[in-house]
């Protein structure tokens, strides 16, 4: 956009009167392919107005479409202008609250006092039209017919207080297509979970406060039942593949992070898989949601501040949780989200290897950074973090206790990634015969059940998916030896299941590096990790240790 044009928009725009005002866009009516008209009014938070608020993809801006507002023609992404049309009525004005319309984009300062207001703005909504687009290949209809029924069963379940089985019932398989594949019904499913939209890192405050309908095409349906089927769905193992099985758990971390009380850091970690078109959204599209979002956003760290970059708010979040993790203690919680993740070449990082870095595909596989994490077992008990003041920015200096130093470093889990199958398996076995086992360990193990243990750490051998073992009474039943020499050497070792119960323990999968240090101990990190890295104990950490890259 040329800067006359940005001039001419901005004239839409007078300041807002106070904190406590917003905008609200009137949409005129109008018919078929007549111009979106419509106007922007400022109303006051609190007060007795009716306006639903627009939840949807701004999605590529080009080629720019334009509406007019207030008289004046302004630019639109093409997602958001088949959004207005779908919106606007006939014969009746329609009051919304959208964005990219009622926010002056171009005002880094009213920018970051709105996003103080979003908890509020979507509380006080009448209700939220998410949408998703057109149905130009009829597949939406077809997986919300199956999603509704899903929905149906859900509910019919929770009734009758008898859980879920983890199968289809001869009853309930009457009314689904077969698990086979190339369904077109159940790849209809698989195409609408992977729309954009469930990968925004803003839906999870969008729906988390209120009311939502989907909108796609002619069909519609209430959030609240696509969230009830996928839960229904996973359980009954009718999501086939790994695919849907990941998008699955990305919607239901949209539920989670709409739970009352989550903290701040929970929901990083639940939403480390998330979205944003402005990097610096990881942080601040999920402030409005942790409980005491007030005191929070209120101390200058977090404060939202479009004039700081990305490397000023992730290093600021970091430097918060080590004074104050919002819960009255602080911890190094925060540091367990520094994964490992691929480059983004729209972003400039300049980061400090401390900060989390939530933009770039994920690769993180530690139950901390998922998410999955209820409780925490600490060795450390409560000992105080220690922060020392730092001159240098790109410096973060804790007070620890240095506990050993890494000798020999395997990264070659990396280039098996996702990949469950004889590939991983066989890095499992080269480690084993070629690193491990000539290793001198200072432990009574066997290399074998070190190796085990250290791959599956946390995970116990019940066969209960995805339980974190976060106290020593209930590590009864963890992965041992034998479970790992069956896994290499069994039967099904010529061809492995895609998720054998030792595959889906293992963290190995996730780009992490398995390390041996000079103490005589196995251990597994981050995949930055390099001989010479020192390990530190610094306390109040989830975990047993933690790896600093480099001597920092």
């Amino acid at each position: 956009m040329s800067l006359l044009a940005d001039n001419i928009e901005a004239s839409l725009y007078d300041p807002l009167p106070d904190l406590q005002s917003i905008r609200c866009i009137v949409i005129l009516p109008g018919i078929g392919s007549e111009i979106v008209s419509c106007q922007l009014d400022v109303i006051s938070l609190g007060e007795s107005y009716s306006f639903q608020a627009l939840s949807y993809v701004w999605g590529n801006p080009n080629p720019p479409q334009y509406i007019e507002c207030d008289g004046i023609l302004k630019s639109v992404t093409p997602n958001l202008l088949a959004a207005l049309r779908s919106l606007r009525s006939e014969t009746e004005v329609r009051w919304m609250w959208i964005d990219a319309l009622c926010i002056n984009q171009l005002d880094l300062a009213e920018r970051s006092q709105q996003v103080l207001l979003m908890r509020r703005i979507y509380t006080e909504a009448d209700g939220v039209i998410v949408y998703l687009g057109d149905d130009d290949n009829g597949q939406a209809a077809i997986a919300l017919d199956l999603i509704k029924k899903a929905s149906d069963h859900h509910v019919k379940d929770m009734a009758q207080n008898s859980g879920f089985s983890l199968h289809l019932g001869e009853t309930e398989a009457k009314d689904f297509p077969p698990l086979v594949k190339d369904n077109p019904a159940w790849n209809a499913v698989s195409w609408f979970l992977d729309l954009p939209w469930f990968g925004r890192v803003w839906v999870l405050q969008e729906v988390a406060f209120q009311e939502a309908t989907m909108m796609i095409g002619k069909s519609e349906i209430e959030w609240r039942d696509v969230a009830k089927a996928i839960v229904w769905l996973q359980a009954k193992s009718c999501l086939r593949n790994s695919c849907d099985r990941w998008r699955s758990e990305r919607l239901i971390s949209i539920e989670i992070a709409a739970t009352p009380n989550i903290g701040l850091f929970e929901i990083l970690a639940t939403s480390a898989d998330f979205e944003a078109s402005d990097p610096r959204d990881h942080v601040y599209a999920l402030l409005g949601l942790a409980k005491n979002s007030d005191t929070i956003m209120s101390s200058p760290l977090l404060r939202p501040d479009y004039t700081k970059t990305l490397k000023q708010v992730n290093s600021s979040l970091v430097r918060y949780f080590l004074q104050n993790s919002g819960d009255g203690q602080a911890n190094l919680d925060i540091l367990s989200l520094v994964t490992s993740r691929g480059s983004d070449p729209d972003v400039v990082e300049d980061l400090p290897s401390w900060a989390p870095r939530f933009h770039g595909k994920f690769f993180g596989n530690t139950r901390l950074a998922q998410g999955q994490i209820s409780e925490t077992w600490r060795a450390s008990k409560c000992l105080a973090v220690q922060l020392l003041e730092s001159e240098d920015e790109n410096s973060l200096i804790l007070q620890g206790l240095k506990i050993t130093r890494i000798i020999s470093s395997d990264h070659s889990f990396e280039s098996v990634y996702c990949d469950s199958g004889l590939r991983l398996l066989n890095a499992v076995k080269e480690l084993l015969e070629k690193k491990v086992k000539p290793f001198e360990f200072k432990c009574a193990d066997t290399a074998e059940e070190s190796l085990a243990q250290t791959l599956t750490a946390g995970w116990p051998r019940s066969g209960v998916d995805k339980v974190w073992v976060h106290n020593e009474d209930n590590l009864t039943d963890p992965y041992h030896a034998a479970d790992l020499e069956d896994y290499l050497f069994g039967p099904q070792s010529a061809s492995p299941p895609e998720f054998s119960p030792f595959t889906n323990a293992m963290h190995c999968g996730g780009g992490e590096a398995i390390f041996l240090t000079e103490s005589g101990h196995i251990g597994i990190g981050a995949k930055e990790l390099q001989v010479g890295d020192f390990i530190f104990f610094g306390g109040m950490l989830c975990a047993w240790f933690d790896v600093w890259v480099g001597d920092r």
